[in-house]
């Protein structure tokens, strides 16, 4: 993969610290909401160093070369270069596409990890939403994404980012179906995601990752209906420290829902 041209993050990360001993001392917060494991191998160390630094390019380049032990860090990078910092849409579709495939290699020969099944239907929820939803359910990727969310909630029932991804995968398939053909078709629900969406804030209640997608799902669901429910879920995702680059630009992307919602009131 070439990363030469990725664009870099740009926003003030001065305060993060993760050099020597200081990721590890951080590590049980920085993945407190999808409990990927301490990793022993200094390189992988490493590659986890610039994946919450922000930077993606050299997150994955090193993630590449560790073989499947770096594929959880390099896919992870990918997937937060595609969704935050690549602009162009061709890229981030392939982006998104590259890292399925290489979810779907580690499954098929059965190295998959709990956060490559999550990470796989992220991947492949973020590309469906580029194609359009409903492309995505009539190429029977909605099935897809489920079958690997729950491979990874059987895995780890307090995933809390995979109980985020199940509970955006019943809003996104609620609003495109409707309420009742999603129900009898794939027996998604708007009650479902709403419930997940808090099965996930009580198993990371200290992440901002829950209430940002809460905010999403609601405004998917119910439109401005549920704005002030989205400002609070939004406010209070803004409260929380951001703990490394990623969640900076999670609040970086809860500020521009909020601020367009603030202009509907």
């Amino acid at each position: 993969m070439n990363t030469s041209e990725w664009k870099t993050c740009q926003l003030d990360l001065s305060s993060l610290n993760f050099e020597g001993p200081k990721l590890r001392e951080l590590w049980v917060d920085l993945h407190n909401g999808n409990h990927e494991p301490w990793p022993e191998e200094e390189n992988l160390q490493e590659a986890w160093r610039h994946y919450h630094y922000g930077r993606f390019a050299e997150a994955v380049n090193m993630g590449l070369s560790l073989g499947k032990d770096g594929l959880v860090v390099a896919c992870f990078a990918a997937v937060m270069q595609a969704q935050y910092l690549e602009q162009d849409v061709a890229r981030r579709t392939e982006l998104f596409k590259q890292v399925m495939n290489w979810c779907l290699d580690a499954v098929s020969d059965g190295n998959a990890s709990t956060n490559i099944h999550y990470i796989y239907a992220v991947a492949l929820g973020r590309y469906s939403q580029l194609i359009s939803v409903m492309e995505a359910l009539a190429q029977g990727y909605a099935s897809v994404i489920k079958t690997q969310i729950e491979a990874a909630l059987e895995l780890d029932p307090e995933h809390a980012e995979a109980l985020t991804t199940l509970a955006g995968w019943h809003a996104s398939i609620s609003e495109q179906a409707g309420e009742l053909m999603a129900k009898m078709l794939y027996d998604a629900s708007q009650d479902s995601a709403e419930m997940l969406y808090e099965q996930a804030i009580s198993a990371s209640p200290h992440s901002v990752i829950p209430y940002i997608e809460k905010a999403w799902g609601l405004e998917t669901m119910f439109g401005e209906a549920s704005t002030a429910a989205i400002l609070q879920s939004l406010d209070h995702s803004l409260r929380l420290s951001p703990q490394d680059a990623v969640h900076y630009l999670d609040q970086q992307r809860a500020r521009a829902q909020k601020a367009r919602l603030s202009t509907k009131k």
